[in-house]
């Protein structure tokens, strides 16, 4: 380089992408990416003699929004009911074949130390993808308050499942974000030594 030549540097990643087709008449849209992104980051399949036959979601008792939009998004996308636990702590879905047939066919199944984010999702149009990293957060991040050395109130992930959060962390930096490293910690959850 000398004195004089221009530099150009990337400030943004072109809008790209397509919905995606999870089956017949049922397309990717915001609000099933944040409900996919819930999904993979709080969300279960119930077994019942060796098959999957249900869905659950793990959700913050205060959280109430969060328990009405995962209803109302399980009714309009899937024509599913979901109905909240006793405790006010999941809500399941009462008859959940289909969306437990969708989610294993589009590379949603797994358990909490496996489930990894599906190829297509970084192929998904840029307000799906950060749909879905919104709703991942939503089950297992925080966003940090605002100080002077944070002004944004940076949002941060936890999970004891490194690969997700590798994922994920790919998936941020795939729709422009500037994301940190990823550290590891020891502490205690329900009594118990957790890794995350």
């Amino acid at each position: 380089l000398k004195v004089g030549d221009h530099i150009s540097t990337v400030t943004n990643l072109p809008n790209f992408g397509n919905s995606r087709v999870l089956e017949k008449g049922t397309k990717t849209n915001e609000e099933l990416a944040w409900f996919l992104g819930l999904y993979i980051g709080d969300g279960w399949m119930e077994y019942d003699k060796e098959k999957y036959r249900r869905v659950g979601i793990a959700i913050n008792q205060r959280d109430r929004e969060i328990k009405e939009a995962i209803i109302e998004i399980a009714k309009k996308q899937f024509q599913i009911d979901f109905s909240l636990s006793a405790d006010g702590e999941r809500v399941r879905s009462k008859k959940g074949m289909r969306l437990v047939n969708i989610l294993q066919k589009n590379g949603f199944a797994g358990k909490a130390l496996t489930k990894r984010i599906p190829n297509w999702v970084f192929t998904l149009p840029l307000k799906q993808r950060l749909a879905f990293l919104a709703g991942y957060i939503d089950a297992d991040g925080t966003v940090r308050k605002r100080t002077l050395s944070n002004r944004a109130g940076n949002p941060s992930i936890t999970s004891a499942n490194k690969n997700l959060l590798q994922d994920a962390r790919k998936l941020a930096q795939f729709c422009g974000i500037g994301v940190s490293k990823i550290t590891e910690f020891t502490g205690s959850c329900f009594g118990k030594a957790a890794t995350g």
